[in-house]
């Protein structure tokens, strides 16, 4: 999607299916072995794209505001 804020900017490209779905296999072991419900599993995973646009939000704010930066 484009950004709103930087309207020349060109929209990045979406994950493919095969690294989603890399990512929703990772999450359903990770929950499995933290003794999740199969519901509570597949409720997450519908969210999986949620996630990861906030994830990439989150570190994109960083990154502009200074805080990756390393100490001298």
């Amino acid at each position: 999607m484009k950004c709103n804020a930087k309207k020349a900017a060109e929209p990045k490209p979406p994950l493919t299916p095969e690294k989603v779905s890399a990512i929703k296999e990772c999450l359903s072991q990770r929950l499995k072995e933290r003794g999740h419900t199969p519901e509570d599993i597949n409720n997450r995973l519908l969210s999986v794209r949620k996630y990861l646009a906030e994830k990439i939000s989150d570190i994109n704010r960083t990154k502009t505001s200074g805080l990756c930066s390393q100490p001298q």
